[in-house]
Formats: structure tokens, sequence, C-alpha cells
């Protein structure tokens, strides 16, 4: 490949000689520690995440980087706020004013709820929210929902509950179908709305899916809720969050009842073949971080698992020593901060010309302030690691040059998961049990989920019922063009050929 400047291995430059204080330099304390301390939590949050599949759930970055900033006595830009906001929306629970499941016609009471809803709507409230703000001191409140035009009635969650804390239950492959939800959840209101849900079974999660991060899960063929366990000695914080994951839950078995659009799972938009793929390159790339991390951790550094991208760059881009050392010692919010960074993206930009898949300047800069920061600065030692390490690079940046394509897929499946409007409803059951009650208006339902109808994303899959008329609730037309149009924005993202996948909190 053709490169414009000299390739100069900085493993045979010895670095010159210094005084700490020529070395490191005088860098500014920040104007306030304890918001520096915060940002620097953010950050570890970003990097423990990453590559994995809570990375577009949990960046922290963006929230790193404001705080960084103002901890330095610098204005963040709108777009750092921004960036800050998309964060905070997926690391702090959303609260909302009120704690709700949802439920249809099937609940004793609705058909008087939708009769007064309707009535409020032929007096001419055509606003969703200002329909819900007629109803104001009502138990029981109606809307409809845009997604699907169908009728909803909100039960309070507030008193939701566990029945007993030392539950023992039935495993998955278990014809032990004795454990019913009332066992295990305490939620008479319910009930009495809709009684079949007294029937749904609820079992054991199996242990592979707790490793992969399901916390739950609903079958809709046995009518069955999968949990990890009891909650007998668990912390307040854990328990609580096992009762919203099985809320999330409920709202799927009642979505199966009342015909609403249902859950999905990030399986169903790819392909069995994807799976597999996906898991047989994590494992390659996944030998190569721990070889990597081995050495490193060794030598004393620190994070020794996240370091092999930061080794990949290095070794890959070449980056010339002094410059390097400059960057990683010299306070990045100064003027020669700012300079050095310039200096480096110019560096970076001829070193990687005509190269696919490119990772971001600024992204390998902060991989190389990682590297550096793992080994408290002493580049000496880095780069000791890095020439031991060098063959250990050559098969994980072979290995990850195969997992990066299939884990952005990935991403874009679970983006996808995200949007689908039985997920969207159930997060928000799950949303605003953790949240707290707060004061002044109180949001219609649809308003309080993560993302608008405007945003949500219907699966092109014949088992998943698209709307095809005028939604009743917010005159929304079908929008099953416009999940046509998202769709074809995935053409490398195949959907499932199961008939049958569970949907996967």
């Amino acid at each position: 490949m053709e490169r414009d400047l000299p390739v100069v291995d900085p493993l045979d430059l010895p670095l010159p000689e210094q005084s700490d204080a020529e070395k490191y330099g005088v860098i500014k304390a920040p104007d306030s520690p304890s918001m520096a301390k915060a940002a620097e939590l953010f950050r570890n949050l970003e990097r423990r995440v990453e590559g994995s599949p809570a990375e577009f759930m949990l960046p922290g970055g963006g929230i790193a980087q404001v705080l960084e900033l103002k901890a330095y006595g610098e204005d963040p830009s709108a777009f750092d706020y921004a960036m800050a906001g998309l964060d905070a929306t997926d690391i702090v629970p959303g609260a909302a004013p009120l704690k709700a499941i949802f439920v249809g016609l099937s609940a004793k009471g609705a058909k008087a709820i939708k009769d007064r809803v309707d009535s409020l709507r032929g007096e001419g409230l055509e606003d969703a929210q200002d329909v819900w703000n007629a109803q104001e001191g009502q138990k029981y409140k109606g809307y409809y929902n845009p997604s699907d035009g169908q009728f909803r009635m909100e039960i309070d969650t507030s008193e939701a509950n566990i029945t007993r804390e030392d539950i023992k239950l039935p495993t998955r492959v278990s014809e032990d179908d004795s454990v019913r939800l009332p066992d295990v959840l305490k939620f008479d209101d319910l009930y009495d709305q809709v009684p079949s849900l007294k029937d749904v079974k609820v079992k054991q999660l199996p242990l592979g899916n707790q490793l992969q991060g399901t916390l739950a899960a609903y079958d809709d063929v046995t009518d069955t809720i999968f949990i990890p366990g009891g909650f007998d000695k668990l912390k307040d914080d854990i328990a609580k969050s096992r009762l919203s994951s099985l809320l999330h839950e409920v709202q799927h078995a009642v979505q199966k009842r009342e015909g609403f659009l249902q859950g999905y799972s990030t399986q169903r938009f790819t392909s069995d073949e994807f799976e597999e793929a996906f898991k047989e390159a994590n494992k390659r790339r996944q030998a190569f971080v721990t070889g990597i991390g081995d050495v490193a951790k060794e030598a004393g550094a620190k994070y020794p698992s996240l370091l092999a991208k930061g080794f990949s760059i290095l070794d890959s881009v070449r980056v010339n020593p002094e410059l390097l050392e400059k960057i990683v010692t010299t306070n990045r919010f100064s003027d020669e901060g700012r300079k050095l960074k310039e200096e480096f993206e110019s560096f970076y930009a001829q070193r990687t010309k005509g190269q696919e898949n490119v990772i971001p300047a600024d992204r390998a800069l902060s991989e190389l302030r990682d590297l550096a920061d793992a080994f408290d600065k002493d580049l000496q030692k880095m780069y000791s690691v890095a020439a031991e390490v060098k063959p250990l690079v050559k098969g994980f940046r072979e290995a990850d040059a195969e997992y990066q394509p299939l884990y952005e897929q990935a991403q874009r499946a679970s983006q996808m998961y995200m949007r689908v409007p039985g997920e969207v409803e159930a997060r928000t059951v799950q949303r605003t049990f953790e949240g707290n009650k707060e004061a002044g208006k109180e949001l219609v339902p649809t308003a309080r989920g993560d993302f608008s109808s405007e945003e949500y994303f219907y699966p092109l899959d014949p088992e998943y019922n698209i709307p095809t008329r005028k939604a009743q609730g917010g005159g929304v037309q079908s929008l099953s063009p416009i999940a046509k149009d998202m769709y074809r924005g995935y053409d490398d993202v195949k959907r499932g050929v199961g008939s049958y996948i569970p949907y996967m909190k």
C-alpha cells in the first residue's frame, strides 16, 4: 500500500531520557475534582461495555465529555450536550408520573372506560394528551395506542409485589407446570381485571440465557414466563429490578391475550447462520484479547482485558513516539493539547489513507490515551509490552476485521428490536415501575416510552400484525411503508426463519 510518510517502527526508536518535569510538564488541576472524578467513572463505564451488547445502551462517553469540559472550566458545545442527553436516556431509567401496566378490552372495566374516552373524543378532544388530561382523578384511564389503533386501559403497578421470596421454580424442561403467576407476583387488581393471567406459568430461566444478559423471557406458545429464580436473599435494588423485569414479561402476556402488537427478539432480525458466525468470530477475537491481556497484566497494566484495540492501533498506525508522549502528557483541554490533537488527526489521516473500515481519529486517539494510562504513562514499558504481544496483535487484527462487521450487524438488529412497538410498551411498564412518581403533568402512556410512535419499527414478518387502517388514537396512517423504507436500510440484516423465538427482554 502506498504511504505518504516514511514508515518508522516506534519499537526501534529509543525514547530520549528526560526529567519528570520535561517528560510530563505541568498538567492543570481540574477546577472541580469531584466532577472530574465523575467524568472518569463514566469514561470507565464506556470502556468496560465496549464491544458488548450493552454498548449502545450504556455509552457513557457523551456524559463524560460534558463533565470533563466543565471540570476544567470550559463550556460544552450544544453538540456535546446533545450526545450527553442521548446517553442519559439510556443510562438513567426514564422517570414517569405513573406506574402502570396496560390492558385491553378483555379487562372487566375496560368497556366503560372506552365509552368515556370515545365520548371525550366525540366532544372534540382530538389530542391524545388532552383526552388523557380530561380523565384526571379517575382510578382507571384509557387511551388509544397509535401503534395498532387499539384501546388500552392502564392499571397502577405501585402495589405490585412479590408473593413469596423463597419460591422454587421448575426448570424449563420440567413437566411441572404447578407454579403460576400469582404464586410469584402479588397483583390482585390485575388479576381481577384480567383473570386469565392467573394461568400464566412461571419457570426457571436457563443459566445460559442469564450469562448472555437475558433477565427474563416470555414464551407465547406455552404461555410461560422465565425468570432467573426466586427473590430470597436478594438485595432490595436487585429484587426490584427482577420484579420490574417480571412485569415487562407480564405485559407481553397481556399483549398475547389482547391481540396487541407483541414483543420480538434480536435473533428474529438475523438468521441462524448469522448467530453461529457471530458467536465463532467473537470466540476467535476473544482468544487474542485474552492473550494480549495476560501479557499486559503480567507487566502490571490496568484494565488488561481492554487493551487489545489500543495495541492494534499502536502497531498498525506506528505513531511517532515523541508525538504520542506529548499527547498523553499534555492536558487535552489546553491550547497545546488541542494542537496536538489536530497534529495527530492529520498524521492519522495520512497513515490510514485508502484503508477500509478505519475507526475515526478521535476514537483511535482515545484508545491510545487509554493504553498509555493503563501503564501510568510509562511509555517505555508500554512499547516493551507492545513488542512482546506483536504476534498476538496481528492475529487480533485479523479476527477483529472479521468480527466488527458482524458486531455492527448485531447492533443494528438490537436497535430495530428496541423500536418494535410491543417492546417499547413492555419497557415503558418496566421503566416507570423502577422510576419515581413526579409532581406535575401526567403524560399519556405513549409519551412515556423511550421512542415515540413516529419512531416505531414494524418488522416485515407475516407473524407480526402491522396496522393497515387508520389508528383510532392518534390518526396515524399505516406505518408499514415507513417500516419497509427502514428495513431497506438494513439489507444485510436477515430475519430469522424460525416460526417461534421467545420474546427476550
